[in-house]
């Protein structure tokens, strides 16, 4: 918080709306801003957690980048990769120096195929303004501050799907999917729609609407249930998340020194691959990034000051009373100072009903300290065993806290919340008293099981059916479907049978080529394939069919992957094993322009979700070229 004077300070178009409702209202980088409402930090972070929290964050910068050469312009300036952007994409981005510290943090959105918006800090809108004003040489690029003539307010929470639901067409939202956005129409307003937020929720939506328009926006949701939330939950949740906050993980340290980005762990998804395009930073940034591999994998074995990262942000907890961590804290561990508290509180998370998955939020609530340190960076978490430090505050007390792997875990629906090392549940061998009891018990749990599968459930995965008792009789001879592996030799002509890998397996081949006979003449099919694969090995063995086939001529030279691929969402109903997630990673290049797998999507009807829409299809084929 800075401490200009309250006439200096500047308001949001919101600011009425806030003092109306009886806000706290604090300077914040120049701006008037509500820290909380009458409900307070706790519940306003609770009901985030919970359901749905709305934030005014009209204060950030927001500026047009427009023009043919706008791409180009932004891949000079920021670290990640602009090219990477589909049209209704965005993505968290750094604006760098030189020497890879950070002039900011900033969100890219991609409007159109000429027209970005990109998205600062509030208290650094005029320093990113004229830092980005220096650096333009393009002609054709032409930008324009609209941070004043755009609003900006964000939806957070499990429940602000089922808002957005209520006030636009779901057909219209953006895909279901984190960084994705769409021009919706709102009262007959143009709002865009964005799925990102910076609160740690898995489901959210930052929402940019004509000026004119915020108000109304922000009642409507109010009226539909959304909480309002302050500076100062939005803080706590940042924290919760393990994000950083420019001035406290990114900018300068507590002596002054440029903190490096790739301090941050956050830096694996904000700056783009190595590649041959420069931008500003990208000799030292990709200097860092292998030092930064190298100590995730435990691999760097020189003492931290004579590294290129000798510290970087962690998170740490308190769990042995409530002393609450506070930027600056010192930070001790073996009775050496090894960093810095960079930002801390106390937050509150929800204890749940019930166990695993299915498990639901109550309305009771506990409180932890939490916070994020500059430590070390041969400090790191460690699965065997807690890692203690020993904080001490600015009048000298000090207190325990450990290093821990994250302060929450991101499911949906509902977040959860990390409690503190935890060793491995001992694991005890049963000790029957006989190898016949043994086998006994077995035999019995898995004649129990058979029987629940095959009378008294549904499986809904088709490979996971149980067979019947008759197949299971039939494929006693062959139970891995192995040996009946054969080879056509074409030197035996074309009616002599396949030759087979196993001798005395004649029996097993006839009944399949008698089943392969039968299904060819139900199906009317050429190819018919009867030994059960799951869909992992069925789409591993198509595409190493395309890959192979595209190398049939490249003897004794390394194999090119597939240039692209495309398949179906999985969020639209594709199956795993054909994602890049599955089979398909081991068989597709990387996109030489965006640094990602070359993955196409099928397109899919606007008035069916689940119909692919031929004609984008046919466009996108041709635009793209799939093998």
């Amino acid at each position: 918080m800075s401490g200009e004077g309250k006439a200096q300070l500047r308001e949001t178009v919101l600011h009425d709306w806030h003092v109306t409702h009886q806000a706290k209202m604090v300077p914040f980088g120049g701006w008037d801003m509500p820290v909380q409402y009458h409900t307070g930090i706790i519940r306003e972070h609770l009901a985030t957690r919970r359901g749905c929290g709305l934030f005014d964050v009209s204060h950030m910068g927001r500026f047009m980048v427009r023009g043919q050469g706008a791409q180009a312009f932004l891949m000079g300036v920021l670290t990640n990769s602009a090219c990477a952007l589909q049209i209704g994409q965005a993505q968290y981005t750094f604006i760098a120096t030189e020497t890879g510290g950070a002039v900011d943090d900033a969100y890219l959105y991609r409007l159109a195929k000429h027209e970005y918006l990109l998205v600062v800090n509030a208290s650094n809108r005029s320093k990113d303004w004229e830092w980005l004003c220096e650096h333009k040489r393009e002609s054709d690029v032409d930008m324009e501050n609209i941070s004043e003539a755009l609003g900006m307010i964000s939806l957070q929470g499990p429940d602000s799907a089922g808002l957005m639901e209520q006030i636009a067409d779901k057909r219209d939202l953006p895909e279901s999917k984190r960084n994705w956005l769409r021009t919706v129409s709102i009262d007959g307003h143009p709002v865009i729609v964005a799925r990102t937020g910076y609160t740690g929720e898995s489901i959210g939506f930052e929402l940019f609407p004509p000026r004119e328009y915020t108000l109304a926006l922000w009642e409507k949701l109010i009226a539909l249930g959304a909480t309002a939330v302050g500076l100062g939950a939005r803080d706590s949740l940042r924290l919760e998340a393990g994000l950083p906050l420019y001035g406290h993980e990114l900018g300068e340290d507590l002596e002054r020194h440029e903190i490096p980005v790739f301090a941050n762990d956050l830096a694996r998804f904000a700056v783009r691959p190595a590649g041959d395009l420069a931008y500003i930073g990208k000799q030292a940034l990709e200097r860092q990034r292998r030092e930064f591999i190298d100590i995730k994998r435990g691999e760097l074995h020189a003492p931290p000051a004579a590294r290129l990262l000798p510290r970087i942000i962690q998170p740490i907890a308190v769990f042995q009373g409530r002393r609450p961590l506070r930027a600056g804290y010192r930070v001790f561990h073996d009775g050496k100072e090894v960093g810095c508290v960079t930002s801390g509180t106390t937050v509150p998370y929800t204890r749940f009903y019930g166990q695993g998955i299915t498990a639901t939020p109550s309305d009771d609530h506990d409180l932890r300290p939490i916070g994020l340190a500059l430590i070390d960076s041969n400090l790191r978490y460690r699965t065997d065993k807690p890692v203690m430090l020993e904080v001490h505050d600015d009048r000298g007390n000090h207190f325990e806290a450990e290093l821990v792997e994250r302060h929450m875990w991101p499911s949906a629906p509902f977040a959860r919340t990390y409690t503190g090392f935890a060793p491995s549940p001992a694991t005890t061998r049963t000790q029957p008293e006989s190898v016949k009891e043994l086998a006994s018990a077995l035999s019995a749990d898995s004649h129990s099981n058979t029987v629940w599968r095959r009378t008294r459930c549904i499986n809904l995965i088709p490979s996971e059916q149980c067979t019947s008792p008759f197949v299971d009789e039939l494929c006693i001879a062959d139970p891995s479907s192995r040996y009946n592996e054969h080879n056509r030799l074409k030197a035996l002509g074309a009616e002599a049978p396949d030759v087979r890998y196993y001798k005395g397996t004649s029996f097993i081949m006839d009944k399949e080529e008698e089943l392969k006979a039968a299904l060819r003449s139900f199906f009317e099919c050429t190819q018919v394939e009867t030994r059960v694969i799951s869909g992992q090995m069925a789409n591993d063995t198509v595409y190493d069919a395309l890959k192979q086939f595209k190398n049939r001529f490249r003897a004794g030279r390394p194999a090119e992957l597939l240039r692209r691929v495309l398949v179906h969402d999985l969020n639209k109903g594709g199956h795993l094993s054909a994602q890049i997630g599955g089979a398909l990673k081991n068989y597709v290049m990387l996109d030489p322009q965006t640094g990602r797998p070359a993955v196409s999507h099928f397109p899919f009807r606007a008035d069916n979700p689940y119909r692919i829409d031929v004609q984008a299809t046919n466009a996108l084929i041709a635009e793209v070229q799939p093998n």
